[in-house]
Order: structure tokens, then C-alpha cells, then sequence
């Protein structure tokens, strides 16, 4: 399989299409770092997720932590700060990160709390090591 980004329909059983989208690599001579969480809201546990990849797609680091977080914004952040703190850690300066809680996003781009108090110390941390980098995106 190619390591250009796809996107297909496929057909489950009950027969609704359902979108799947294929990892998208960066640009030479980037390292991609997509990072997930899951929250169990009645327990407050936390997983995370890391994975570091280069151009051609070969995996150049990953990671995975158990913590607890009181919200689900809580946790994006952290998966974000995981992710920035491991590829520091790799000596990488030109980095694309990609997650998937806009919410979380526009607050470290935009500084716009909405109302997310709680995540301010996060973010901030966020914030102090995204300077660390030559060039950082955020998808």
C-alpha cells in the first residue's frame, strides 16, 4: 500500500458506507507526530497515544502513557504535550503534529480558553515547548 493519502468508501454490514482515511505523510524532510487519547470519564483514566514518522512513513518513535484527567480536554492536551515532549526527545526540529480535538487546537493557537481554565498550566506547557522547534504545524 502506498503511503499517499487515501480516501474510500467501505461498506459495513449493515450496509451504510462508513469514510476511511488514510495517514498522510509530511514533507521532506519532516516528522509527522500524530497523537490520540481515550478518557474514561466515570474513572478519570486517561490513555495516550504517540506515533513519529518521517517521510517515506517508517515509524521513527511512538510512546503510550496511562494518566488521570478530570476532562476529555484535559487529556487532548496532554496527548499534544506527549507528542511535542517525544519528538523533542528524538533531536527532530521540523515537525508537523496532527490531532483531532479542534477545541484544544484553537485554544494553543488562538490563546481562546472558551472556558477551559483547567487546561491553562497544559497549554502553557505546550506553548514553552512548541518554541523548541525550527518549524511546527499543527493539523
Amino acid at each position: 500500500m502506498s503511503h499517499r493519502s487515501r480516501i474510500s468508501q467501505a461498506r459495513g454490514n449493515s450496509g451504510n458506507g462508513v469514510q476511511v482515511i488514510a495517514w498522510c505523510p509530511p514533507p521532506y524532510p519532516m516528522i509527522k507526530v500524530n497523537v490520540n487519547g481515550a478518557w474514561k470519564g466515570n474513572l478519570l483514566a486517561v490513555g495516550i497515544g504517540v506515533v513519529m514518522r518521517d517521510s517515506m512513513g517508517s515509524l521513527t518513535g511512538g510512546s503510550c502513557i496511562h494518566l488521570i484527567r478530570s476532562s476529555p480536554e484535559e487529556m487532548e492536551a496532554e496527548t499534544i504535550l506527549e507528542g511535542l515532549k517525544l519528538v523533542a526527545f528524538s533531536d527532530q526540529s521540523n515537525v508537523v503534529l496532527e490531532n483531532d480535538c479542534k477545541t484544544v487546537m484553537d485554544i494553543i493557537q488562538k490563546r481562546d480558553l472558551k472556558g477551559l481554565w483547567k487546561i491553562i498550566p497544559i497549554v502553557e506547557v505546550i506553548r514553552r515547548h512548541a518554541c523548541l522547534f525550527s518549524s511546527l504545524h499543527w493539523k
